[in-house]
């Protein structure tokens, strides 16, 4: 039952966290042949990510927040749910409204279930310590410093990419002054409880990579 719930079946598909991995190119496989191939690429696209996220080998619990954190990215947008946000009236300097919605809840989402593999990233590239043995309170808040500001750089890079697809690529994405500064500020705060998630990791000495289920 332990091997059948928690994997170790075979080198490729290891567990149902791969099943999952694999559930997004089945999905881009069937966007694409019934004609919807923009949902079809963005599935593909973050199939490889959580793929790549994958052959990090973290531990299971961070492995499957980052496949379902990034689902909601990834379903979200096949299901058409980021256009149902609710646009507020609220006076915010120059802004005349806010959205309230199934974006907001994204842009939190991601950037806290990210926050493991950027540091088992920085673990395997050999720049931060093994916070499952012992480390100083130094070494925890400088891993827990790089770890978020690396994911604030990839979502600012977000919001980079989405001026550009907006005014490069002719894409119709939701962009302004009052919006970029409001998912950025969400980027911080599901940032900065990722950091949190880290700090105690490190504290209560969690394992940094995935343990056979004999181990478990």
């Amino acid at each position: 039952m332990r091997k059948l719930l928690f994997g170790d079946w075979t080198p490729v598909l290891r567990d149902p966290l791969d099943l999952l991995r694999l559930s997004f190119a089945v999905a881009s496989v069937g966007f694409l042949l019934t004609g919807h191939p923009a949902i079809a690429w963005h599935m593909f696209v973050d199939f490889i990510i959580v793929v790549a996220a994958g052959r990090l080998n973290m531990p299971r619990l961070f492995d499957l927040l980052f496949v379902l954190g990034w689902a909601t990215q990834s379903w979200g947008n096949a299901a058409g749910l980021f256009n149902l946000n609710d646009c507020t009236n609220i006076k915010l300097g120059r802004s005349n409204h806010v959205c309230l919605g199934y974006d907001n809840f994204v842009h939190v989402v991601i950037p806290l279930t990210s926050i493991a593999p950027i540091y088992v990233l920085g673990l395997r590239l050999g720049v931060l310590p093994d916070i499952s043995k012992e480390t100083t309170w130094r070494h925890r808040l400088g891993t827990v410093l790089f770890a978020v500001l690396g994911v604030m750089s990839i979502e600012y890079l977000n919001e980079i990419w989405e001026y550009v697809a907006v005014n490069w690529l002719g894409l119709n994405l939701q962009i302004g002054y009052s919006d970029t500064i409001h998912d950025m500020a969400l980027g911080v705060v599901g940032s900065v409880a990722g950091g949190v998630l880290i700090w105690v990791w490190a504290a209560k000495r969690w394992p940094t990579e995935r343990r056979p289920v004999t181990q478990n």
